[in-house]
């Protein structure tokens, strides 16, 4: 930690569904100088209440509460993390925290709007052999179905990282998914600043630059070489140094 200032990265995970435990062991090279928060998205929200508007209001109330204790604050967003960190945005900027947060660093982002999405999603299962298809089709359990699903995730199915997922609700995607249906939050990236938000586009991954244009437009561009989905396990030494690059601008 700096002695000079409290400063704090705080994560966003990725899923709909996931904790945050895929992070776990893989940012400690950072621990020197920042400390890192993490959070696991609470699903447990009753039927008829919006889950992502939960989620987005939950979001919010730790990004305070780290304010709180910091001077400064990184925002860290993966995957549909980055959906959710836009969806609440707005509301972020109208806080007296927004002061707080330096930079924005957006992890192979989820796409902006549902076409992609689903176009993202048709890559993702044109990876996978039949047989895999068929198996998850019909899997009822979250981990094994993620389990199954994790060589198609990452650069290359012959050298799968141990990524540590400790919870997939379906009952939280499905209902999540059903919320957005027909979504686009192109504009919103027009809202984070540009000069302090890093987009970093992996070069096997099943996301990818085409699915969020607004992105590619409205922040800086990093795009990181072989990796698929999780490139902080990956190519942990690489990708840390492109982190801390970033860190010290």
């Amino acid at each position: 930690m700096s002695i000079n200032k409290k400063i704090s990265i705080f994560f966003v995970h990725g899923g709909p569904g996931l904790s945050s435990s895929c992070f776990q062991g893989w940012f400690e090279p950072l621990e020197e100088k920042y400390d890192l928060i993490f959070y696991d998205q609470n699903y447990d929200v009753p039927n008829g209440i919006s889950i992502i508007e939960s989620l987005c209001r939950e979001l919010r109330n730790k990004v305070l509460m780290t304010a709180q204790n910091y001077d400064e604050i990184i925002v860290y967003a993966h995957s549909w993390g980055v959906y959710l960190l836009l969806k609440s945005v707005e509301n972020m900027m109208k806080q007296p925290y927004w002061k707080k947060i330096s930079k924005f660093i957006l992890s192979n982002p989820s796409d902006t709007n549902w076409n992609y999405f689903c176009e993202s999603g048709n890559r993702l299962f044109a990876r996978m052999p039949k047989e895999v298809i068929n198996k998850i089709s019909i899997c009822n359990d979250g981990l094994n179905l993620m389990k199954m699903a994790m060589p198609y995730y990452v650069g290359d199915c012959n050298n799968v990282p141990e990524i540590r997922i400790d919870r997939y609700d379906m009952v939280a995607y499905e209902r999540i998914s059903e919320e957005m249906e027909n979504y686009d939050v192109g504009k919103l990236t027009k809202l984070l600043p540009i000069n302090r938000t890093y987009t970093i586009y992996c070069e096997n991954d099943f996301e990818n630059i085409a699915g969020s244009p607004e992105l590619a437009e409205n922040s800086i561009v990093i795009e990181f070489p072989k990796a698929g989905h999780f490139p902080f396990a990956e190519y942990q030494d690489a990708y840390m140094r492109v982190l801390k690059e970033i860190l010290d601008r």
